[in-house]
């Protein structure tokens, strides 16, 4: 664990990960890759990170319902004070997409 914290990326075009990895590097953190959203449930189940970066739009299990399902996760733990930051990632920024992020429990939304 790097000593700026743990970082979830969750995307499934692998360019745009390659991008992202990239620009994540620069802030010495460790950065773990879920190319779906299953992927994203199942690496939160085994390890704690300070923030999700969220696809909204992947096949297997979009953005929206993983974010849903982590959410659930963190209200069953004894500690219900742990919130992990989620924020979107989306080309779409209309005022649905914004609500659908809302609506889903993401924090914030990076176009």
């Amino acid at each position: 664990h790097k000593e700026n914290g743990n970082i979830l990326l969750v995307e499934d075009v692998k360019t745009n990960q390659m991008i992202a990895k990239k620009m994540l590097r620069e802030t010495e953190t460790e950065i773990t890759i879920a190319n779906n959203g299953k992927e994203a449930v199942q690496a939160c189940q085994k390890k704690r990170f300070d923030v999700i970066f969220m696809d909204c739009r992947m096949p297997v299990m979009d953005g929206y319902e993983a974010t849903r399902a982590i959410r659930e996760m963190e209200a069953s733990m004894d500690d219900s004070s742990i919130r992990v930051p989620i924020i979107a990632l989306t080309a779409n920024v209309s005022e649905e997409d914004k609500l659908l992020c809302t609506e889903a429990g993401m924090d914030s939304i990076l176009t």
